[in-house]
């Protein structure tokens, strides 16, 4: 199961992450 984030970031339990974008703009997961 793969999943998108918008533009590869995303914000879990007050923590901003960023990962690589490997499907422009979103990065798949």
């Amino acid at each position: 199961v793969a999943n998108r984030i918008k533009e590869g970031k995303f914000t879990l339990d007050g923590n901003h992450y960023s990962l690589p974008i490997n499907n422009p703009p979103n990065s798949l997961h």
